[in-house]
């Protein structure tokens, strides 16, 4: 199982292209050797608001899978429309041509006026899914990063990646856009407020079954306790 990953950054850095390119076209077993040369699948994105909210009696708090955060105003709207405190938020990219090779948590975060922490679940070694293969053709990842993320108000304190499994799933046995480094993995961070509270942004594996979605459930309780 992978570690827990507590290292901060105030940029994830972007993967070398050339890594890529030889990941792509790699042996299924060479999985971890490219994975432990991207340095973003090691750390916390984590960048604090600019004005931060004290923790009131009250926090409101928005889970959302956002599937790429591809359409930025409309998304923006959407959780402005909420009131939430707190956004806790799955499948964002960053540099991905699918999604306009943007940074999609900061242009959410600073459009909310929220800090956020991030995580990479996957470093995209393709352009995505049939469609949006079809609708990129033509265009490049800038940075090819997929991940979790947390939002928010107020301060967020201890951010962590926890992982979910041992990563590979999404690498083995798969070729062309959907091949993918890295795993299915967590954001975690906690609250600075008067009492305890770890907000959690988890993203289980869909190719999977019951079964062992509940054992990465079960990692992350035990992570967090």
């Amino acid at each position: 199982m992978r570690q827990i990953i507590t290292k901060r950054a105030g940029v994830l850095p972007a993967p070398d292209p050339v890594l890529l390119a030889d990941a792509a076209l790699a042996p299924d077993d060479a999985h971890d050797r490219f994975a432990a040369q991207v340095p973003a699948l090691n750390a916390v994105e984590h960048r604090p608001a600019e004005e931060m909210w004290p923790v009131g009696p009250r926090l409101r708090v928005a889970a959302w899978n956002a599937e790429r955060l591809k359409y930025h105003a409309p998304s923006a709207a959407l959780l402005r429309a909420t009131g939430a405190d707190v956004v806790l938020l799955t499948e964002a990219d960053i540099g991905m041509a699918r999604s306009g090779n943007r940074h999609t948590v900061r242009d959410l975060a600073e459009a909310l006026g929220m800090g956020w922490a991030y995580g990479v679940e996957f470093v995209e070694l393709g352009l995505g899914d049939a469609r949006e293969c079809e609708w990129h053709a033509d265009e490049d990842n800038r940075c090819g990063l997929h991940g979790n993320a947390i939002l928010s108000r107020h301060k967020l304190l201890d951010p962590v990646v926890i992982p979910l499994d041992a990563g590979g799933t999404w690498f083995a046995g798969r070729s062309g856009n959907q091949r993918r480094l890295g795993g299915r993995m967590a954001m975690a961070a906690r609250l600075d407020a008067p009492r305890p509270l770890w907000l959690v942004a988890a993203h289980l594996e869909s190719h999977s079954d019951a079964d062992d979605r509940a054992r990465q459930g079960e990692r992350l309780v035990a992570a967090i306790d």
